[in-house]
């Protein structure tokens, strides 16, 4: 068994496919795939699921990754200090949908320029998803928008964020002075799939207060409920945290803080999440923009502008 042939292993558990392993890793796709071959027959078992897609792995797999994982990062750790040059680094990071359309971008664009050295890898998937990644240890953290309750899992709230009411700027649900359920209620809505975790928050407190919503439009991204917001087709429900500096002249955003509960983003590791520098500076400016966020809730933009032009 050669170090070699567990840097392929552990790229291709991470990636979930040969292809993009060997993509993470410079090499040839064959090279990648011999190098598993040589593993699995020193195992004498198969690491991989090769009937599933995208890959998974087996128990035996879990077993050598969790082992695995600390060997390889050590190793370039090593390597650096033997050469005394910096080595390209792997930072893998997981986030649910809410988290990259918004924080993430503004955070890796300053985080790339501050560490070249460091390959990002960043992987989307729901809260649940992130939080089962960062259990076995595909990633090194994740980022989610919910709290995500897991076995031997940390959540740390980075910053709170409210609810705001997406509309386009003129829309009738405005010609009342406050803004309340049973208003939103007479209009349809633009929302994300049944099983999300945004979409369960919305509908549940619209149960509680006894109203029934028209959602004609279920879409499988923020940037559609967007889109067909700005058409005219619905409101939308989002959290502050999807909404981008630009949007805030395209729609008129209202908050929802005193009709729907304040939430947390959660930063998600295992244990005592023993990070490298480069992944806390990168933590460290999603929770700036997280917090810039926070500064906002139960605010309206229109508010805040008419304060600064006094």
């Amino acid at each position: 068994m050669e170090l070699k042939e567990l840097r392929a292993f552990v790229a291709v558990a991470r990636n979930k496919s040969v292809t993009r392993a060997a993509e993470t890793l410079g090499e040839a796709q064959p090279t990648v795939s011999r190098r598993l071959k040589n593993l699995e027959k020193a195992a004498g078992k198969p690491l991989f699921l090769r009937n599933k897609r995208p890959l998974q792995l087996t128990p035996l797999g879990d077993r050598l990754f969790a082992v695995a994982v600390p060997l390889v990062s050590s190793s370039s750790t090593v390597e650096s200090i033997l050469t005394d040059s910096p080595v390209d680094r792997d930072l893998n990071v997981m986030v649910s949908g809410l988290v990259v359309e918004n924080i993430l971008p503004r955070a890796i664009k300053e985080f790339s320029e501050a560490h070249p050295d460091v390959r990002f890898n960043l992987r989307v998937g729901t809260e649940e998803e992130v939080a089962v990644a960062v259990v076995r240890g595909e990633v090194e953290f994740g980022l989610s928008h919910a709290l995500i309750p897991q076995p031997g899992l940390v959540n740390l709230g980075l910053g709170r964020h409210d609810y705001v009411l997406l509309t386009q700027p003129d829309h009738p649900v405005h010609s009342e002075p406050e803004i309340t359920l049973k208003k939103i209620a007479e209009y349809p809505l633009v929302l994300g799939r049944v099983e999300g975790h945004v979409r369960g928050v919305i509908e549940n407190q619209f149960s509680l207060a006894e109203l029934r919503i028209d959602v004609p439009f279920e879409v499988g991204s923020i940037g559609m409920i967007k889109k067909f917001v700005s058409l005219g087709f619905g409101l939308g429900i989002l959290p502050r945290i999807a909404i981008t500096e630009a949007e805030y002249s395209e729609f008129r955003i209202t908050t929802l803080a005193h009709l729907l509960p304040l939430e947390r983003t959660q930063l998600l590791l295992i244990g005592e999440g023993q990070f490298e520098s480069s992944a806390i500076d990168l933590i460290a400016k999603v929770t700036e923009i997280v917090q810039i966020c926070e500064t906002e809730i139960g605010t309206n933009r229109e508010e805040r502008i008419a304060v600064t032009d006094v």
